[in-house]
């Protein structure tokens, strides 16, 4: 067994990856190999159990990181921010001031970037709501005309590579609606976990042009509404969707840089149109492609802090 007995990791220093390569030189960890850490109390924990069969650095580092980020066992505490290149990140937990049934005017982005979305119209504020994903607030917006908007610079609409992730549960459905996108009032437009048009209707992403031309079309799972979702859309050499850490649909890169775009909405379409009825928990938004260790440890984290089972 392998043991590690007095390591402190630091936010956004050393990796997992680093301290397993260290410990077992490069190599992969073998079938009957069992990896254990101690916590801060001094109890014993495996990281990865009864190994079966050979694993990777990346796949430990992964199981690994997930137990370092989980307050449950070491008290330290993951953010989004944590990972480079955070340029929004919206937490309803971290809302203050409001109670259970209050508009939202704003919500202020927690990335250091100033990046808020607000809404200036009573009858288009959405709603602030205790209690809804494993004890924790979320935004509910009503599918009708309630949004959020966000003007943020280059950093985000003018990005190439990019990841955003989302908490959301659609609370109903219709054609085309669109918790999240990015776009210019209108096409071009990135939709985020929108719903399409088919029956039953699948949770996709959707990137058109000026010209009202579909140049992503990632179509993925049948629409749940009694699921919480955690989404992940990673954009790099292709546009790839994730729900719930399972990778769900992939389709032709969409660019930002290649469009002139203005604007970030929540609850609508960039238009404002095709209004979604459902609750948003938290977003976070990279203008880069992050790693599939650093997806897996975003996603774990909102895993973890809402309730939704990952692999």
């Amino acid at each position: 067994m392998l043991c590690v007995e007095a390591i402190e990791i630091l936010e956004g220093i050393i990796s997992m990856a680093d301290v397993v390569q260290k410990i077992i030189s490069g190599n992969d960890i073998q079938q009957g190999v069992a990896v254990s850490h101690v916590t801060q109390t001094g109890n014993i924990h495996n990281v990865v159990p009864n190994v079966t069969n050979a694993i990777s650095i990346s796949e430990a580092e992964t199981k690994w990181t997930s137990r370092f980020d989980d307050t449950e066992y070491y008290g330290t505490v993951f953010k989004p921010t944590i990972i480079s290149g955070c340029q929004v990140w919206l937490a309803a937990n971290k809302i203050t001031g409001l109670s259970d049934g209050d508009v939202v005017t704003t919500w202020s982005d927690s990335s250091g970037q100033s990046n808020d979305f607000t809404q200036s119209t009573a009858s288009k504020k959405p709603l602030y709501k205790t209690n809804i994903f494993n004890t924790r607030p979320a935004i509910k917006f009503d599918g009708v005309d309630d949004f959020l908007l966000s003007v943020p610079g280059s950093e985000v609409t003018g990005s190439t590579a990019y990841s955003v992730f989302a908490v959301f549960k659609f609370v109903g459905e219709s054609n085309w609606i669109t918790p999240l996108a990015i776009g210019a009032g209108g096409n071009p437009m990135m939709r985020f976990f929108q719903l399409d048009g088919a029956t039953p209707r699948n949770i996709r992403a959707e990137g058109k042009n000026a010209g009202n031309t579909a140049l992503t079309e990632a179509t993925g799972s049948d629409v749940d509404l009694s699921a919480t979702y955690v989404g992940s859309l990673i954009n790099g050499s292709t546009a790839s969707q994730y729900l719930n850490g399972v990778a769900d649909a992939s389709d032709d890169a969409f660019n930002l840089s290649d469009h002139s775009l203005t604007r970030f909405t929540l609850g609508s379409a960039s238009t404002p149109a095709n209004y979604a009825s459902c609750y948003i928990s938290e977003v976070a938004f990279y203008n880069r492609e992050v790693t599939a260790p650093e997806r897996r440890r975003i996603e774990g984290y909102f895993g973890r802090k809402y309730g939704v089972t990952m692999p």
